[in-house]
């Protein structure tokens, strides 16, 4: 299944390992390091800004 059909613009996510926090898709991105990777602005109270990060294992789609 391609990236966008797992996480589609404008998808609720959240981090499953490490730190916790949540966002919304708002890009993809590939680089020579992540062949497949997400845009995330984050949403969490008090967090501003926009992540980076490689999908597999570390994101979940989210209900909101």
């Amino acid at each position: 299944m391609k990236l966008e059909e797992r996480f589609p613009l404008g998808a609720s996510v959240r981090k499953i390992s490490g730190p916790q926090w949540q966002g919304v898709i708002v890009g993809y991105y590939s680089s020579s390091f992540t062949p497949e990777g997400l845009v995330i602005e984050c949403t969490a109270e008090g967090a501003r800004g926009q992540v980076h990060v490689e999908p597999a294992k570390r994101m979940e789609p989210t209900d909101g």
